[in-house]
């Protein structure tokens, strides 16, 4: 086989191949310490297997996705994945790939489909693509 021949198909073959290798940004665990007080609400820690390898840093919001499987009970089979957005989380930590954040915000469920849980879950996707620095809210210490 010519030379040139090999080079296109190896050049076919990456590029088909390349999207199934994209890494799948995921939130793997989330932690919450325990209150001390009867008023005390602590913030939920939520890790993220990317880190700044992958371009994030500290301070960056990122939107995170939940795929749910449709399955029509009629015709006995499943239609699809709806991906439907959960929320936002703000990096805090970030190592080379890892990083914790903490919850944004929640969108409201009055233009987007109801969830089982509606806040951010281990297992939720983490979209990259959405990642933007934005103003940092201040925080007050409480005397």
């Amino acid at each position: 086989m010519p030379s040139w021949r090999r080079l296109y198909i190896s050049i076919f073959l990456s590029l088909v191949a390349l999207p199934s290798l994209a890494k799948e940004v995921t939130v793997f665990d989330v932690r919450r310490p325990l209150a001390m007080e009867n008023n005390e609400t602590p913030e939920k820690d939520y890790y993220i297997n990317a880190g700044s390898a992958d371009g994030l840093k500290v301070g960056v919001v990122v939107s995170v996705n939940r795929r749910h499987t449709l399955y029509d009970q009629y015709q006995n089979k499943s239609l699809s994945d709806l991906v439907v957005t959960v929320g936002q989380l703000r990096i805090i930590y970030v190592q080379d790939d890892v990083s914790v954040a903490r919850l944004e915000k929640i969108y409201g469920r009055e233009a987007l489909p109801t969830l089982e849980f509606d806040s951010v879950m281990t297992g939720d996707k983490v979209d990259l693509s959405t990642a933007k620095s934005a103003p940092r809210k201040t925080a007050s210490l409480e005397e």
